[in-house]
């Protein structure tokens, strides 16, 4: 845990109840507003954390749970939630794909 700085001290605590610890982390996008991290643990897996010091309140359960609903008809690919509390939101990282120039149609056929 001491060789990492920055990231929400109750998941770096969670993390470590796993047996798991940060090895690295670099900025990354995809978190808008927030602190957006890819982290690389020490068992090669990797996750992707959006943090903000003072969130709105039930901002992170929101997008869990948005996140969730997407997934439930398991047409379209969300990252499973890893952890989540009020100040962080822990994903699966997925690495980034070229865009297709279908993407809108697919998406939209997937959401329909």
């Amino acid at each position: 845990m001491g060789r990492v700085s920055g990231i929400e001290p109750a998941f770096l605590q969670w993390l470590a109840g796993q047996g798991k610890e940060v090895i690295s982390q670099n900025s990354t996008a995809g978190g808008c507003v927030a602190d957006s991290r890819k982290l690389v643990l020490n068992d090669g897996g990797q996750l992707f954390i959006k943090q903000l010091a003072d969130p709105a309140p039930g901002l992170f359960s929101a997008e869990a749970s948005g996140l969730a609903a997407l997934s439930e008809g398991g047409t379209v690919k969300t990252p499973d939630v890893v952890y989540q509390n009020e100040r962080c939101l822990v994903l699966e990282y997925i690495e980034a794909a070229t865009r297709i120039s279908s993407f809108d149609e697919h998406l939209g056929r997937q959401l329909a």
